[in-house]
This record gives C-alpha cells, structure tokens and sequence, in this order.
C-alpha cells in the first residue's frame, strides 16, 4: 500500500489539514501536541473505523468546533496499482474508485471489512506492521537490551504467529506419522488382503445384482404405484359424483317432504272448507227450497211459452216461404209468355217487313196500297 493523501476535518487538534505524500521518504516534524500521532491515527481510522481511536468516541471532534461540524476524514491510497479514496465519518463511511462518482461500498462496516480484504490484513496486524503508537518504539531506545527489541520487532512482524504455526505443523507431523504407523501395521498380511479384496469384490457383484433386481421391482411398484393412483382417481371422481347425486336426493326428498306436508295442509283447509259449504248449503235447502222451486216452475213457464212463440214464427215463415216460391213461378210464368208473344211479334213484324204495297193485310185480307209506307214508317220508328 502506498498513501497518496490525506484530508482531515474537525479531527482533534486539526480544523482542517490537507497532506499529500511524495514517492519517497516523508518526515513530518513538530512540537509535541501538535498533531503528528493524530495524522497516523487518522489514517487507521480512515481504513478501519473506530477500532483504530483512541479514547473515547465523544473525544475526536477538534475542541471548540461549530455544534454542527462534522468529523471527517478523506484518504486516497494506491493498492497492486489501483488508486481507492476513502471518505469516513464517525457514523457512515464511502469506498470509491479512482475516477468514479459512486460509491463501491458504503457503510462503516462494510468498508472497514472491504478494506480488509484489500490490504490482505486486520486491524492488528496493521498495527503490526505498519503502525506503532506514540510511545510504542521505546524498546528500540537500548534501555532494555538488543534481547527485547529483537522480541519487539518479532512481534510487531508477527513472527511469533509464524512460530506458533510452526509448532502446529511439526504436531500435525507426528499424528500424520502415527496414524500411518496405526494403518501399515492394522493392514496384516498382503495376500490375505487380496483373498479379503476379492471377496469383497464378490460381495459387490452380488449387492449390484441385487441392486438391480431391486431397482426392476421399485419400477415395477413404481407402476403399480400409478395403476393404483390412477384408480383412485377414478374412484374419487366417482365418490364425488355420487355425493352430488346423493346431495341432489337429499335436496328432492326434503322437497318432496315438504310438499307433502303442504299438500297435507291443503287437504286440511279444503276438508275444512268443504264441511263448512255443506253446513251452508244445508242451512240455505231448509230456508229456501220452496223460494227456489218457485223461481223454478216460472222459469219452465216462460220457457215453455218462448218455445210456442219459435213455433209460431215457424210456421209463418215456412208459409211466407210458400207464397214467395208461389209468387215467383207465377212470374216466371208470365215472363214466359211474354217472352213467346214477343217472338211471335217480331216474326210477324220481320214479316211485314218483306212485303210490298201489292200484299194483303194479314188481319183483314185487302191489299196494303198506300198504307204499306205508314206500317213501314211505324216499325222504322
């Protein structure tokens, strides 16, 4: 990793510091209390939230600083040639790329972990290597011998961890080593390893074949399985139809039930009915039966009077009928002869008719004369 800038604000002793680091060797220098532990905590904290603080979290923001300020903290690092800015808060934190406007990850958390998969380290064995507090170099200054500082320096490279490992791996070593002791000297005897190979080898063939005879019946009952499902299906279908049925014949008989009683009902009413009629019909026969009879022989009366006055009408009109049928052959009659007399007229007028003034009269036998121009001047006309 390679730090390229850092940016802090509201940031204990610094209201805002801007700091950028050159390729090289950078040495920042100042008077105690001036903020040059601040600086490196600041970076900690700006990869990895506030594990790296320290003291109280109430205690980060730079005395005397605006209510409303914030504490902020912005790192841009280079890491296997990719440049990352880091942007964090005491409650929220921002990972970008270099160039992008969007944030890769957010949340103090999630980039303190991201940041751990980067720098392929924790905050300890950060602290480990590349930072040391204030105060945390004093085993180099030879007061405790070259025995303490070469501990020291071990142990900030996390040398004992490697020696720890070291100690795990040489254990592992000999369990490795006795349990193949154990194996080599459980296998026994090579050939009756093989008789026992081969044997189980048989065993095999024996459990396949088996296998596949238990295979063919599980197919087998696989079928059945469905013939049978099939059927109850079927038998299902017809259970519900039969309860269709059967609800449908429920529903008729109390239908039925029920008509039945209402027709009970009815018969009651119209037995009841019935009675009190003939009750009434009783009481009126004894009152009124020589009212009635009465009405009766008058109406016989004027019927038998209408039928006599039809008969009349008859008979006058039968006889009308006769001096009509009487009436009309005498005109026929008349009409007739008259028609008979006309014909003999008008021969006797075509006859006439033919003469000459040398013919007779018809009538008085003497030669018409001059009178023949008169009767021919009367039939003209």
């Amino acid at each position: 990793m390679r730090l390229v800038s850092l940016a802090l604000e509201h940031f204990r002793q610094h209201m805002r510091s801007q700091i950028s680091f050159d390729h090289g060797l950078v040495g920042i220098i100042g008077p105690n209390g001036a903020g040059k532990t601040t600086l490196v905590e600041a970076i900690a904290f700006a990869l990895f939230g506030s594990k790296a603080l320290r003291g109280k979290l109430d205690e980060v923001k730079t005395r005397g600083a605006p209510k409303d300020a914030e504490v902020r903290i912005g790192l841009i690092f280079e890491q296997d040639g990719q440049i990352w800015r880091i942007d964090r808060g005491i409650s929220d934190a921002e990972l970008f790329q270099a160039g992008e406007t969007r944030a890769v990850v957010n949340g103090n958390r999630e980039v303190s972990n991201r940041i751990a998969h980067l720098l392929g380290m924790t905050l300890e064995e950060f602290k480990a290597t590349y930072y040391t507090e204030q105060k945390g170099l004093e085993f180099l200054s030879g007061q405790k011998g070259a025995s303490e500082r070469e501990r020291f320096i071990l142990r900030i490279l996390g040398y004992d961890r490697f020696e720890r490992m070291q100690d795990l791996m040489r254990q592992d070593k000999r369990d490795r080593r006795n349990e193949i002791s154990g194996w080599e000297a459980g296998l026994g005897n090579r050939e009756e390893l093989q008789d026992k190979l081969a044997q189980e080898r048989a065993n095999l063939e024996l459990l396949e074949g088996r296998y596949s005879d238990s295979a063919q019946a599980v197919k087998e009952n696989e079928k059945q399985a469905e013939e049978r499902k099939r059927t109850l299906r079927g038998l299902e279908e017809r259970r519900k139809a039969w309860e269709i049925q059967r609800n449908k014949e429920v529903e008729l008989e109390a239908r039925f039930r029920t008509n039945l009683e209402h027709e009970k009902q009815l018969a009651a009413r119209v037995k009841r009915i019935s009675e009190q009629v003939e009750q009434e019909l009783t009481v009126i026969s004894g009152e009124s039966g020589r009212e009635i009879k009465s009405i009766a022989e008058e109406i016989v009366e004027k019927l038998d009077k209408v039928r006599n006055q039809a008969k009349e009408l008859e008979e006058e009109l039968a006889e009308a009928e006769r001096a009509r049928t009487q009436k009309i052959a005498e005109v026929n009659g008349r009409m007739t002869q008259i028609a008979s007399d006309l014909q003999k007229l008008e021969a006797r007028q075509a006859g006439l008719l033919g003469l000459s003034e040398e013919a007779e009269c018809p009538t008085c036998r003497q030669p018409l004369g001059r009178s023949f121009a008169a009767v021919k001047e009367h039939f003209s006309e």
